[in-house]
């Protein structure tokens, strides 16, 4: 069983209900209300949990995908700045920690391509 579970065209909420009272998530809706905290909950989960087929994508791809197809006519104008805490909270309040150890891997990976992408393309 996952921790984070549903459609994430669904509310988040409704398809995992237990989620509202952990501390981290619970500042997520006090700060931004329940159905945007719960979008903001879906696009952490794309962004940070291994599981997502989202997450599987390079990084900057990812950012795109999550802003601006997922997000776009959900939360008006979201920002990446604004998933900052959860994001930074996700994989210590919803991830085992193998799935911690596997992240903590895929994204040095990640940042390292993204790195030699970025000299490739101004050479």
């Amino acid at each position: 069983m996952h921790a984070i579970e549903g459609d994430p065209e669904k509310d988040f909420f409704e398809q995992n209900p237990e989620l509202r009272y952990l501390p981290d998530i619970k500042r997520q809706v006090d700060r931004f209300g329940e159905k945007k905290a719960g979008y903001f909950m879906w696009a952490a989960y794309m962004f940070e949990d291994p599981r997502s087929k989202i997450y599987k994508v390079p990084i900057d791809e990812r950012t795109e995908i999550v802003l601006k197809g997922f997000l776009a006519g959900k939360v008006d104008d979201a920002k990446i700045e604004e998933l900052r805490d959860i994001r930074e909270a996700y994989p210590r309040i919803i991830l085992t920690k193998n799935q911690i150890l596997y992240k903590g891997y895929a994204d040095k990976i990640d940042e390292a391509n993204y790195t030699l992408n970025q000299q490739v393309t101004n050479e």
